[in-house]
């Protein structure tokens, strides 16, 4: 279900005193020159029905206009769901006693009717809307917002985890190699930290044994006894042998544990593809990175970042199109897997794209909202994104 913005009214939101702006149904660019507050109807946008703006930024008095503290704030939208009309306020007021500033309250208004709670109100808004997550739904910029670990548990929770027992029961070498694996709890980082420091442990074992048995090799009642000469002391000889049993031991040590390496090594690159073909299932075309590992040198991180649609670039280095783009993609994905309405897409720097970059690739049910510099206008005008 497509679900449609009218129009949006600003009262005292940053440097907006008071406008309205009406929207399309499709694509819109809010036009004007630089630094006359054409992203500021966006983040109001943001505001009001994510309650952070495009940076994340979760903070309501980002939005009162510099130097003013008694006023109220005020974004009031005019929605449109299927054939019904709605409408949505948000308001911030900061509390002044004596000049100084003691609190502040942000309420909600939704179809005339003011909620007590900003708890009570999201509740009606996931209701109306039909997602709780709208950042996710509205900003294709949102993978530079969200923390990884709330991304990953985003995508995981999409594409399906991988258990331990689902490799392990079909891989002998691995389940017989990986015997304390279950004690790490089948944490791979923690157990290929242990293996790297077992095997360095070792080697450094073996370093300084052989520099002592170099160094009772050279002693003179060692060359002594060589030559069968009796007063040699034979426990020096003992504890020789001794060191290099101990030596034998390391190596073996080493062996076992490089052997370990390479098990969990493989459970890492099957847990990856794994994972990998489940994030094809629902993303297809957007490649997903969600484990970076080098078991040798004892690491294995848990990420989850995009790469850019057609590119093998992170998503944090490509250019803002190319981001957007992705984003969009990655939004009409987890619609299509969950079902989710049509919310509007909002982003800045509109001026990123050309007419051919919109047709071919802003690949979208969605009504677009973004900012477009042009010098005609002083003032932010709501024109046809074109």
């Amino acid at each position: 279900m497509k679900i449609i913005i009218k129009e949006i009214e600003l009262t005292n939101f940053r440097n907006i005193e008071h406008k309205i702006y009406k929207f399309n149904d499709w694509r819109n660019a809010i036009c004007g020159k630089n630094a006359i507050g054409k992203s500021n109807v966006l983040q109001a946008i943001m505001w009001l029905f994510t309650s952070k703006l495009l940076n994340g930024s979760p903070n309501d008095a980002d939005n009162k206009p510099i130097g003013k503290s008694d006023i109220v704030v005020s974004v009031k939208a005019t929605i449109q769901i299927a054939d019904e009309f709605h409408t949505i306020e948000k308001q911030y007021a900061e509390i002044i006693k004596d000049e100084k500033l003691i609190g502040h309250t942000t309420s909600y208004i939704i179809d005339r009717i003011a909620y007590k709670t900003i708890k009570d109100a999201e509740e009606r808004l996931n209701s109306m809307l039909g997602i709780n997550d709208r950042l996710i739904a509205m900003n294709p910029l949102f993978i530079d917002i969200l923390d990884y670990k709330v991304l990953r548990k985003l995508i995981i929770e999409l594409i399906g985890d991988i258990k331990p027992e689902m490799i392990l029961s079909n891989n002998k070498f691995i389940s017989e190699t990986l015997t304390s694996f279950k004690s790490f709890a089948y944490d791979v980082d923690a157990y290929a930290k242990y293996l790297s420091g077992e095997i360095k442990r070792a080697k450094d074992d073996i370093k300084t044994t052989k520099t002592l048995i170099a160094f009772l090799d050279n002693d003179t009642d060692i060359k002594s006894m060589r030559f069968g000469i009796a007063e040699c002391d034979k426990r020096l000889i003992g504890k020789v042998l001794s060191m290099k049993k101990q030596m034998s031991d390391s190596q073996d040590k080493i062996a076992t544990f490089e052997t370990e390496q390479a098990a969990l090594e493989k459970y890492a690159e099957i847990r990856l593809k794994m994972l990998n073909n489940n994030a094809k299932a629902i993303f297809q075309k957007i490649k997903w990175v969600l484990i970076e590992s080098n078991i040798k040198e004892g690491s294995y991180q848990e990420v989850c970042y995009p790469l850019i649609v057609g590119k093998s670039t992170k998503f944090e280095k490509g250019s803002t199109s190319e981001k957007v783009i992705t984003g969009i993609a990655i939004i009409e994905a987890i619609k299509e897997a969950t079902n989710g309405n049509d919310l509007p897409i909002v982003f800045d720097e509109g001026e990123a794209f050309d007419s051919e970059s919109l047709e071919s690739k802003l690949n979208t049910n969605s009504q677009i909202i973004t900012a477009k510099v042009n010098d005609e206008f002083d003032a932010p005008q709501v024109k046809e994104f074109k």
